[in-house]
């Protein structure tokens, strides 16, 4: 909903509302799960999918007195305003990490503390693992679940979708993920390479493909923890960059750039605080996360019965029958 005037490209169609449709009233029922779907199914082109106008231009929706209207996209706002700030609580609570990274740290491209550096791979093993499409003999494979490079998120694990893959039995021991072990992207866009994440043991018996490194640090020496923070910090996302290959809006590391990574070595008893510090703080951003998740599951449920009937059922009928609803028109 634009708050000053301009032009649009061909992509967009903007919409005037008549005087009798509030404009936020629309918006929220363009959004409704119902109207999505709907729309959603009647896309055309399957290189760029694009809606059908004509079929969105004839959709109806329920065109009550704009007091209701208003009393609708009042309720469906605040819960809006709910999920808006639980995602921004979210957001600080893990930006504390990195801020308490550098305040015990300080900048690891400067090392004000004189810290020793060592190559990754004198600190911790770099596996590679499963890649997709290998013919396997009946019987000897087993299929379990394996993290994909869209499973590893900066800092995070994104678990909403896990695939499976088939690997030989024989290999199952030795290629399982293990708590502990961070998983590192071997490429993507340049702003994501290099992105890291702990494993913490979130799925039993699981893989990764090989487009996703898998380090095991020597733990008497560096911690998964400050290895992942120094991963996502400046100063890896710098290093991963500057070793990566590129091509258009694409970079990629390999298991030797991976392996020469210079690790900062601090003391691994600040290390060990850093870790309490930073495993309080992800407590709390999982708490925020969960409330985020339930505020978001309570607005998408308003929101379809917003259009649906549930908060339709006010007993108003200031308008005839034959007025109940109004088709959406094109400015």
């Amino acid at each position: 909903m634009p708050s000053f005037e301009g032009k649009c490209s061909t992509e967009i169609i903007p919409l005037l509302p008549c005087e009798c449709l509030d404009r936020r009233y629309l918006a929220y029922f363009l959004r409704s799960p119902n109207t999505v779907s709907r729309i959603s199914a009647k896309v055309a082109g399957a290189r760029m999918p694009r809606a059908d106008m004509n079929f969105v231009l004839g959709l109806e929706l329920p065109l009550l007195p704009l007091a209701e209207q208003r009393r609708i996209v009042d309720l469906l706002s605040r819960a809006e305003g709910i999920v808006r700030l639980r995602r921004e609580a979210q957001a600080k609570a893990k930006a504390i990490i990195p801020a308490l990274f550098l305040d015990m740290f300080g900048d690891p491209a400067a090392n004000p503390k004189g810290w020793p550096i060592t190559p990754l791979s004198e600190v911790a093993e770099v596996i590679s693992d499963v890649a997709k499409g290998r013919k396997l003999e009946p019987g000897e494979d087993v299929e379990l679940p394996y993290m994909r490079v869209a499973n590893v998120k900066d800092g995070y694990l994104d678990l909403a979708e896990v695939k499976t893959i088939e690997i030989k039995r024989t290999e199952v021991d030795k290629r399982l993920i293990q708590p502990g072990d961070l998983l590192m992207t071997e490429g993507g866009d340049p702003d994501k390479l290099g992105r890291a994440a702990l494993w913490l043991g979130e799925i039993e018996r699981c893989v990764h493909q090989n487009h996703v490194f898998k380090v095991r640090s020597d733990r008497s020496r560096v911690l998964p923890t400050f290895l992942r923070a120094l991963a996502g910090s400046s100063y890896g996302k710098a290093y991963f960059l500057s070793v990566a290959k590129k091509t258009t809006g694409i970079a990629s590391i390999n298991k030797t750039q991976l392996s020469a990574f210079p690790v900062v070595l601090p003391p691994l008893a600040q290390q060990e605080r850093f870790a309490a510090q930073a495993a309080a703080v992800e407590s709390i951003a999982l708490q925020q996360a969960e409330a985020r998740s339930k505020a978001e599951a309570v607005f998408q449920s308003l929101l379809a019965r917003a259009f649906n009937g549930g908060l339709l059922a006010t007993g108003i009928r200031a308008m005839p029958p034959h007025r109940q609803s109004t088709s959406l028109d094109a400015r």
